[in-house]
């Protein structure tokens, strides 16, 4: 609605797309697969994989490159800001309704707040503070596209792990083939990992080729 939006470049709402909320998926998963005896959870360290017991696959996300194993992987950090906003005048019939406005999002939430987001910044260290000039600049973006007035409930912030090449890696290692990697899917995951996580079974179990986007040989 014109009364709600200001958006002199364009704008448009996206219907019947989806949005995983990760935290629930991860908590039913970690149910499904407890109640089966099949989930163990320990801290291991590669360095203490012994190559006589079977294969260790590792998918740390972010924090798999600080591993000494895995140090040399074509991967970077990205740190991401997201408010959440209690905005009462907009309202949408459905919470399936998403709207975009360039380099910010609005994202209707099951109890009536919005999410609004995200930053996209190039960091050393995998970081999941949230940042003062990731609020400002949401902010910024919001106040461009957005008439009606808010209130930010919480901010969060989080780490994307990225590759040079934007597409995920994975593989065993060179030199140390009892171990294995999966991750850098940065802002996709998912949307592409459930799909990827197939064709990496296949070729640890089964001796198929990767695909060569993400086989860290070719990049």
């Amino acid at each position: 609605s014109p009364d709600h939006f200001a958006a002199p470049y364009g704008a448009f709402r996206m219907r019947r797309s989806g949005f995983l909320r990760v935290p629930a998926w991860l908590e039913a998963s970690h149910a499904f697969f407890n109640e089966r005896g099949l989930y163990e959870e320990d801290a291991i360290d590669p360095e203490d994989c012994p190559a006589d017991d079977g294969l260790w696959v590792f998918a740390n996300g972010a924090w798999l490159l600080p591993q000494r194993a895995f140090d040399w992987l074509p991967m970077r950090y990205a740190h991401g800001d997201i408010l959440t906003l209690s905005i009462p005048q907009l309202r949408v019939k459905d919470h399936r309704e998403r709207l975009f406005n360039g380099a910010c999002w609005l994202l209707p939430a099951r109890d009536g707040r919005w999410r609004a987001g995200s930053t996209y910044e190039a960091r050393p260290t995998p970081e999941t503070q949230p940042s003062l000039e990731g609020r400002a600049l949401i902010e910024k973006n919001l106040q461009v596209f957005l008439k009606c007035s808010y209130t930010v409930e919480d901010h969060v912030a989080a780490v994307r792990p990225v590759t040079l090449t934007r597409y995920p890696t994975m593989g065993r290692h060179p030199g140390r083939p009892h171990l294995a990697w999966f991750g850098g899917f940065g802002s996709k995951a998912v949307l592409s990992s459930p799909s990827y996580a197939g064709q990496f079974l296949d070729h640890l179990l089964e001796g198929k080729a990767l695909p060569h986007e993400v086989d860290a040989a070719n990049t």
